[in-house]
């Protein structure tokens, strides 16, 4: 039996998940790393669009066309110069293989808990860093609910 993550539909991912507290910190990598950014899970758009605005050339993937078309309609309201950093990609990411190598590769807010198996979980990390360069970086945000828990907790 393969297990199966269901996460909201495309239609309704932004409105549940407008988030954008964690845009400075990835932006901040993005800058430091000086290269092509990968972002795995890039969804309806949420990180690469604002970081293609601040200069940085992002190319996304996703295993979800759905999503993947709402970030196309999206970017296609950006100005031309922000077009031209933002790529996108159907692909999954624990088996793509692209030609391009990349400084940064980030899985951002909880997508890679969408692994469910250590297998996938596995799988995905060896594909990123055959992607990745030498001194590539790799971040990966992730919710622990034990820290959310002891830092919510009433004392």
């Amino acid at each position: 039996m393969r297990l199966t993550y269901t996460m909201p539909k495309p239609p309704f991912y932004d409105a549940l998940h407008d988030i954008t507290e964690d845009i400075p910190l990835y932006l901040e990598y993005a800058k430091a790393t000086s290269g092509l950014v990968l972002e795995c899970g890039v969804g309806t758009g949420r990180i690469a669009i604002p970081l293609a605005r601040q200069g940085i050339t992002v190319l996304g993937i996703d295993a979800n066309e759905k999503m993947l078309k709402i970030a196309r309609e999206k970017i296609a309201k950006e100005p031309r110069e922000v077009q031209k950093r933002v790529k996108l990609a159907k692909a999954d990411m624990r088996n793509f293989r692209l030609k391009e190598r990349f400084s940064l590769c980030i899985i951002p807010f909880n997508t890679f808990l969408h692994m469910l198996t250590v297998e996938d979980q596995e799988s995905t990390l060896r594909t990123i860093h055959k992607h990745l360069f030498p001194k590539g970086v790799l971040m990966i945000s992730v919710f622990n609910p034990v820290a959310h828990a002891v830092l919510h907790a009433e004392l």
